[in-house]
């Protein structure tokens, strides 16, 4: 995941924020103010003595390039398709992954 990352420098400390927390946080967005999302994150995961600044996600989320996205996308999508099947013109099963990767 280093790519994906704005900088070299960034999310190489240890932070509350770190890499992962700051994905999730992303990939949970809800209709909610910023403060408040990440404050139902770490309510989610039982951590609601972490502290974070609506300010410092911003900071943090700007640390992260879209194309993570995509990645993510694709790996969901692969992992997903290999599970799901169906039955093709020549009635036999084809799997969605390799539909996915055939397509352009």
């Amino acid at each position: 995941m280093k790519r994906f990352r704005v900088q070299v420098t960034d999310f190489i400390r240890e932070r509350v924020l770190t890499w992962p927390v700051v994905i999730m946080v992303m990939l949970r967005r809800q209709k909610v103010s910023l403060q408040n999302a990440v404050n139902k994150f770490f309510s989610a995961i039982g951590e609601v003595w972490r502290v974070v600044t609506a300010s410092a996600y911003r900071q943090a989320r700007q640390k992260v390039q879209p194309e993570v996205f995509v990645h993510l996308n694709a790996v969901a999508c692969e992992a997903a398709g290999a599970k799901l099947t169906y039955k093709g013109k020549n009635g036999k099963n084809v799997s969605l992954a390799s539909l996915l990767r055939d397509s352009p």
